[in-house]
């Protein structure tokens, strides 16, 4: 007699289409939860959207793969389809509870241990969707609205004004832009050859620009950090991109804040300088984050990985997550129409289209370059697949540059749109302009590209230009080396506010007859990261400090470094075992262990 077989049922449109809305609810759920709670990086409002783009993923990515399936034998249709649905669900929550920074046995441990747990409770989930599919969805949306709204209702609770204090309500205003990336000899300015930057160009020409001004970080968190706090990372402690700025150390803002002033900050980097790193303290309001299609779906975490293999093979032209920055001016302008005219403002713009990919719109794209997609050449090298760096022919280094540059060219435009903004409402007379960056960046130098991976000046050099007409020397040029962690210690003095102990106050640089002799040397930091072997910092933490001549760098794989980066300034000839530096070098090695003991 033969054997009877009972042949799997085929996998119906309508059974897949249960199984992801359930599953994508699911998701968007957990995503959203995380975002609010874990990651806290964006505003309550986008919890519920989260939960709608998790669940449409899956709806759309479910139907895709039945119909992509049909090209398969039958036998295959049902396993194959489950089978990537329930690896996408537990592999899209990998980057929510895992991070760079945790042991790579854990990050190993969190995706099988979800795998594992997706593929037993698998049937019963399923079983669950096909009867219950409607309940399970408003039951979930119900949460992610409850969740969201307890969130609203918390932050809603901000600190209360405290009028008074040192500010008054003819107080002058103050502006800080900070750009993500730019490096100061990219910047006309700074001497460089292409016409980069007209906008700060003209602030530097009516203000006061530091011809060497050197970040504490080689990458946003940290660096922001010391900017807002006036302290050096190994004090504030954000050395790392999942750490939290401590309430211990008080911000910029919040000195304007409870004197007073309307504050807000707009930023196109919700990633460094963002509520989740706790840099939101003191700014009544903190946009990192525009209701548009590009931003909403960049936060999400399954299209933001789909977005960066885009970028990376050329086929998407921006990062979805980052509005450009005429978003932000935008955002800026609404917000400026709504603050009382009595009250002065402190404002804080972060840019971010000079960062990586080097895409900015139309016509800055082709500024410098005549190619077809300026900057491709990096795009499918390592940034978004972790693989080591390109080697890049002269020719295609250009490239990348002129891309650079059209960045820095569109942001200076943007700029110069942001400042005429100011003017037309009546803003811009009475308005203290401060423009930085957080870091610089690597454009090929010691074989390196981006930021974040060692401490060479390209990627700490940034600029540091301070514009307020009629109130400081218009084209005075400092060239003691200095830290833009004493940026806030500067503004709050130019005000009359009395700067801490700890920070200095860089406006007695250009006082007359003051000498800079005795002046600090600044320090740049940088904890072991894992971001790209070819970098010192893959290998454990540094450390630099820079004086007018010499740049001393304590490298964990191959020791004490010294340039002489006047005359050396691709740092190429390492000085530190020349004995006719050897006094050089054992002072700016004391001199850097002192100021780690004693600075904060």
């Amino acid at each position: 007699m033969a054997e009877s077989t009972t042949a799997p049922s085929p996998l119906q449109l309508n059974e897949v289409f249960q199984i992801s809305v359930g599953t994508g609810a699911i998701y968007g759920f957990l995503e959203g939860v995380a975002d609010l709670t874990v990651q806290h990086m964006n505003a309550p409002a986008l919890a519920p959207i989260l939960f709608l783009i998790g669940t449409g993923s899956f709806v759309l990515g479910g139907i895709l793969l039945w119909l992509l399936a049909q090209l398969l034998p039958q036998s295959w249709t049902r396993p194959v389809v489950l089978f990537v649905l329930r690896f996408t669900a537990a592999f899209g929550l990998v980057p929510l509870l895992t991070s760079h920074w945790m042991p790579r046995t854990v990050r190993v441990m969190v995706p099988v241990l979800l795998v594992v747990l997706t593929w037993a409770f698998w049937d019963g989930l399923e079983r669950a969707f096909a009867r219950r599919l409607w309940l399970w969805v408003v039951v979930i949306g119900g949460l992610e609205l409850a969740v969201a709204g307890l969130s609203m209702v918390a932050s809603a609770q901000g600190t209360p004004w405290e009028d008074g204090g040192v500010f008054g309500e003819k107080s002058p205003n103050v502006l800080l832009v900070m750009v993500d990336a730019l490096r100061a000899d990219h910047l006309s300015c700074y001497g460089y050859w292409r016409q980069t930057s007209p906008t700060i160009d003209r602030l530097a020409r009516q203000g006061v620009l530091f011809e060497t001004a050197i970040a504490p970080s080689a990458w946003t968190p940290p660096a922001t950090a010391s900017i807002l706090t006036g302290t050096y990372p190994h004090s504030h402690g954000v050395e790392h991109g999942v750490d939290e700025l401590p309430a211990r150390f008080p911000t910029l803002a919040e000195q304007f804040r409870k004197n007073g002033y309307e504050t807000a900050a707009f930023s196109a980097d919700s990633f460094g300088f963002a509520p989740r790193t706790g840099m939101d303290r003191g700014f009544a309001v903190f946009d990192d984050y525009f209701l548009n299609l590009s931003t909403i779906l960049g936060q999400e975490s399954l299209l933001r990985t789909l977005n960066n293999r885009l970028v990376a093979l050329g086929l998407v032209k921006n990062l979805w997550g980052h509005p450009r920055a005429e978003d932000i001016n935008r955002a800026v302008w609404e917000w400026l129409d709504r603050v009382p005219s009595s009250r002065p403002v402190f404002l804080t713009v972060k840019y971010f289209d000079v960062h990586d990919p080097y895409q900015p719109p139309q016509p800055w794209r082709h500024r410098f370059s005549t190619k077809p997609d300026p900057g491709q050449w990096l795009r499918s090298g390592t940034y978004y697949s972790h693989r080591p760096f390109p080697r890049l022919s002269a020719e295609q280094l250009q490239d990348v540059i002129a891309a650079y540059d059209g960045g820095i060219a569109y942001v200076d435009a943007a700029l110069g749109d942001l400042l005429d903004g100011l003017k037309r409402r009546g803003l811009l007379e009475n308005t203290l302009v401060v423009i930085t960056a957080d870091h610089g960046e690597m454009l090929g130098e010691h074989g390196l590209y981006f930021h974040g991976a060692a401490l060479w000046l390209p990627v700490i050099r940034v600029p540091l230009i301070f514009w307020w007409p009629a109130r400081l020397p218009a084209g005075r040029r400092i060239s003691v080396p200095v830290s833009t962690r004493d940026l806030g210690a500067t503004v709050l003095h130019l005000l009359g506010r009395q700067v801490p102990s700890r920070e200095q106050s860089l406006d007695s640089l250009w006082q007359p007859h003051v000498t800079a002799s005795g002046w600090p040397l600044p320090l740049s930091e940088l904890a072991q990261q894992d971001f790209y072997p070819e970098g010192s910092a893959y290998w454990g933490p540094l450390v630099s400090i820079v004086s007018p001549q010499f740049h001393y760098i304590v490298d964990p794989r191959q020791g004490p470094l010294l340039f002489d980066w006047k005359q050396d300034p691709g740092e190429e000839h390492n000085l530190i075992a020349d004995p006719a530096y050897a006094s050089t070098a054992a002072a700016l090695k004391a001199t850097l262990e002192r100021e780690l003991r004693g600075s904060f």
